[in-house]
């Protein structure tokens, strides 16, 4: 849009112009009410996993806090750990460490399932 008089009021739209513009004021009448772009949390406690690996040892690790408890899990793998599963692995572990993440992650979901069977159990017998 050319303004002609920068201190006017008054503007001239183009056809086109006016169409845009009362699309978009359709649009925004359809719109939902606002809200925060952080999403409510659907879990209160807390919990994280990682992994590492240097030439033929790697490590997975965790914690959770559950119910004003905390639990934690840790454990070291060498190749022959993997070899006496069947598992042929390299001796440079680092080329797996995304097969590794994935595992501590599963680890933290069976540290969860403990933690809530616990939790079943101690309200249980506390009755």
């Amino acid at each position: 849009m050319r303004i002609r008089d920068p201190h006017s009021n008054l503007r001239n739209l183009s056809e086109s112009s006016m169409r845009i513009m009362q699309l978009f004021a359709s649009w925004l009448q359809l719109l939902s009410p606002l809200r925060p772009l952080t999403p409510k949390r659907y879990w209160k406690d807390e919990c994280a996993a990682d992994a590492c690996a240097a030439g033929g040892t790697c490590q997975i690790g965790g914690f959770l806090r559950c119910n004003n408890q905390q639990f934690w899990f840790s454990d070291i793998f060498t190749v022959s750990d993997f070899t006496a599963l069947g598992l042929q692995l390299s001796d440079e572990l680092q080329r797996y460490i995304t097969c590794f993440e994935t595992l501590a992650q599963i680890a933290l979901l069976l540290l969860h399932q403990e933690c809530s069977l616990l939790t079943v159990f101690q309200s249980v017998f506390a009755l």
